[in-house]
C-alpha cells in the first residue's frame, strides 16, 4: 500500500530507476510502472483499473476455464482508461476475459494470441460499462473468436484480422 500511493510512509525512502520518489497516489504509481495486487485478488489474477488511466504497459493474460471461465483478467471499474499497449493471450484455458463495470475501457493496442495455443480460443467482452478496441483483434497459432456478454457497448474499430466468429450474446 505503501509503495503503491494509498498509504504514506513515517520513514525510509524509495527509490525507483535509480531516482528517490514518493507516490502520493495510485495514478502516480502506475505511471511509473507499479501496480497493486491486493492479497485477495492474487488468486483471482484481475488487473483493475479506475480514474482515468492511461498505461501504456503490456498485458499478459492468461484464459480462463473451469471455475474462474467468467473471471475478468482486465477489469474496468470507473472512469476513462486507456491501455495503449497490446493485451497478449497467453496459456490456460480458452477464455480470455476483459470486462468494463462502468465508464469506457478503450484497448489501443487490442488483443493478439501469443500462446502456441492451438485450435480456437475466445476474447470475452464483458459488462456493463463500454469498451473500444481500436487495435487489431489477431489470431495467434490458434483462431480468436470475439464474444460479447453484458449490457454494456463494446465498439471493435481496429483493422482486425482474426478468423474465429464473432458472437453477441447480450446488449
Amino acid at each position: 500500500r505503501l509503495l503503491f500511493g494509498l498509504d504514506r510512509s513515517d520513514s525510509g525512502e524509495l527509490v525507483v530507476d535509480g531516482r528517490r520518489t514518493r507516490f502520493d497516489s495510485p495514478v502516480q504509481a502506475i505511471r511509473h510502472g507499479l501496480a497493486m495486487c491486493p492479497e485477495e485478488r492474487k488468486h483471482d489474477g484481475i488487473v483493475e483499473l479506475t480514474n482515468n488511466i492511461t498505461t501504456g504497459e503490456t498485458f499478459l493474460i492468461d484464459a480462463r476455464q473451469g471455475a474462474t471461465f467468467n473471471a475478468p483478467a482486465l477489469r474496468n471499474l470507473s472512469g476513462n482508461n486507456i491501455v495503449t499497449a497490446q493485451v497478449q493471450g497467453q496459456t490456460g484455458g480458452n477464455q480470455y476475459n476483459i470486462e468494463s463495470q462502468a465508464g469506457l475501457l478503450t484497448l489501443q493496442g487490442g488483443f493478439a494470441l501469443v500462446s502456441g495455443a492451438t485450435g480456437a480460443r475466445d476474447l470475452k467482452l464483458m459488462g456493463a460499462g463500454n469498451g473500444i478496441v481500436s487495435g487489431a483483434i489477431v489470431n495467434g497459432t490458434g483462431i480468436v473468436n470475439v464474444n460479447k456478454v453484458g449490457t454494456g457497448i463494446w465498439t471493435l474499430s481496429g483493422v482486425n484480422t482474426n478468423t474465429g466468429n464473432t458472437n453477441i450474446q447480450e446488449g
